[in-house]
């Protein structure tokens, strides 16, 4: 994940981070939140040139966030 982020900020692309969604419109950090990714969260919420409260404040379709999703699926190690 970190390589693909490092590509994106050297193709002035990082901005698709926030762009990439499914077709529920959640996005990674919504994915590896639910999922539990402990080390993928941190990552996204510390690279440099991601804003964190972008992507902690987006939500999907259904109007949930990336804690809620960390939330309903006990993953409190994300929620803390």
């Amino acid at each position: 994940m970190e390589i693909i982020l490092d590509h994106l900020r050297r193709m002035r692309e990082l901005n698709s981070v926030y762009e990439a969604t499914d077709e529920h419109d959640r996005n990674v950090l919504m994915m590896a939140a639910a999922k539990g990714r402990l080390e993928i969260v941190k990552l996204l919420s510390n690279y440099q040139g991601l804003s964190k409260d972008k992507l902690w404040k987006a939500k999907d379709d259904e109007g949930e966030t990336a804690r809620d999703y960390a939330v309903s699926r006990k993953k409190n190690d994300i929620v803390d």
